[in-house]
């Protein structure tokens, strides 16, 4: 999600929302007799961070994001309950990380890699949130924006390119479903759903939902928001 991601872990029987919000260097955690109603603020080393996704796998909550808006490192921060945030700074590469997800036993993080003028897309694997592997692609894409994994595979998007993988290890590439450029995925009662974004005759912005099974055939859904004026 561009603005939050959320996961959902269950915890002595009680669902346990943890939600980051991107502009923030503050993780509210729920607790208590309900999801939502009790929150403490936790506040991880490493100074100012801005967030842009978490997910939870294997025991353990994973958070990604940069360590400043100035281009400095990437950061992967991992929870597990009663240890406190661990913070991990991916100096090389200049990454930045715009996502992650977790499925089939492993985290995927999605981003980019490179000079801020030359960045390319990039994803990143761990099956413990703390050892982290560069994957190969199969050619070089723009900077990822989004990825999420469903009944055995997951998806990556960013501009006009869609990579999926059954493993998150050997990645394909297919076109934009819509031909248009894609902001966001994610997944959820058994289909991904893709949000693309173009501009009508008018010069105004439109974004369109296309959901998906398997992540290779796609059906057009109803308008996700339309008649934003272009810049």
């Amino acid at each position: 999600m561009n603005n939050y991601s959320r996961s959902v872990c269950e915890r002595t029987g009680v669902q346990t929302l943890l939600a980051v919000a991107a502009t923030l260097a503050l993780l509210p955690m729920c607790s208590g007799a309900g999801p939502l109603v009790n929150w403490v603020q936790q506040n991880p080393k490493g100074g100012d961070v801005t967030f842009s996704g978490i997910a939870y796998g294997n025991g353990q909550f994973v958070v990604t994001g940069k360590k400043d808006a100035s281009g400095g490192a990437a950061v992967i921060l991992s929870l597990r309950q009663g240890n406190g945030w661990i913070p991990q700074w991916l100096e090389t590469n200049d990454y930045s990380l715009a996502d992650i997800t977790f499925g089939a036993g492993l985290f995927v993080a999605v981003g980019s890699a490179g000079p801020t003028n030359d960045e390319a897309g990039a994803i990143l694997t761990s099956a413990d949130g703390s050892t982290w592997t560069r994957q190969s692609l199969p050619r070089a894409f723009p900077p990822f924006v989004s990825v999420a994994f469903n009944d055995g595979r997951f998806v990556v998007v960013g501009d006009t390119n869609l990579l999926i993988s059954t493993n998150g290890v050997q990645w394909s590439a297919l076109p934009s479903p819509g031909g248009l450029k894609m902001t966001a995925v994610e997944s959820g009662d058994s289909e991904f759903m893709v949000v693309e974004q173009g501009y009508d005759s008018s010069n105004k912005l439109h974004s369109y939902g296309l959901a998906s099974l398997d992540g290779v055939n796609w059906t057009p859904v109803s308008h996700v928001m339309a008649g934003i004026s272009a810049a």
